[in-house]
C-alpha cells in the first residue's frame, strides 16, 4: 500500500515541477530520445518494475513514478535508470547509484 502512495506522490511531485518533462506525455519519447537514447531508456525500464516495462512504453511519467517509489522504498536501481529518471525530471535534489563491496546496487536521495 505504501508503495502505491509513493507512486502516486512522484505523480504529484513531478507535475508539481514546471521544468520537469511532466506535461509533455506521450510526445516525450520523441522530443528527447534519439533511437539510440530511446534503446537505453526502454533497457533503463527493465531495471525498475513491470509496470515501468508497459505504462512507461507510453506515458515516461509512469517510468518517473515507478522510479520514485523505489527510491522512497529503498530499492537499488542502475545508474542507467537514475539518469533517465534524472533527465524526464524526476522528483528530488540528487541522486546516486552506487556499487558497494556486497555487489549490490544502491541509490540514495541526498537532501
Amino acid at each position: 500500500m505504501l508503495t502505491c502512495c509513493f507512486h502516486e506522490l512522484g505523480h504529484v511531485l513531478h507535475a508539481y515541477n514546471s521544468e520537469s518533462a511532466y506535461y509533455d506525455g506521450q510526445d516525450l519519447k520523441d522530443k528527447l530520445f534519439t533511437k539510440k537514447d530511446r534503446d537505453q531508456y526502454d533497457i533503463a525500464r527493465t531495471y525498475v518494475s513491470e509496470w515501468s516495462l508497459y505504462g512507461a512504453s507510453m506515458v515516461p511519467s509512469e517510468f518517473v513514478a515507478e522510479t520514485f517509489s523505489g527510491l522512497m522504498s529503498g530499492l537499488a536501481f542502475r545508474q542507467t535508470a537514475i539518469d533517465h529518471y534524472m533527465l524526464l525530471g524526476g522528483p528530488g535534489v540528487s541522486y546516486t547509484a552506487d556499487v558497494d563491496s556486497s555487489n549490490n546496487l544502491f541509490s540514495r536521495f541526498a537532501a
